[in-house]
């Protein structure tokens, strides 16, 4: 299945919550309401470097929205 083009990352997500440690707020259950998608790609930074990472995207079951969840490095690609 490919991505919907509407599909957005909240700038919110990366700065104020993906970049910042907490000792609560699990995600989880948040990730228990919607349709998962994994996706493997390559981020390419201003450096010219590029890292293989999994994205997690979910399709919010009540909005049907798709919203980008979070990110790792993938260690399989």
């Amino acid at each position: 299945m490919k991505l919907q083009a509407d599909a957005i990352i909240a700038r919110e997500k990366i700065t104020d919550y993906l970049l910042k440690w907490r000792p609560d707020h699990d995600k989880s259950q948040f990730l228990a309401y919607g349709e998962l998608w994994k996706i493997r790609g390559t981020l390419k930074g201003p450096n010219g470097i590029s890292i293989s990472v999994v994205t997690i995207w979910m399709k919010e079951k009540y909005t049907g929205l798709t919203k980008f969840i979070t990110l790792f490095p993938d260690k399989e690609g």
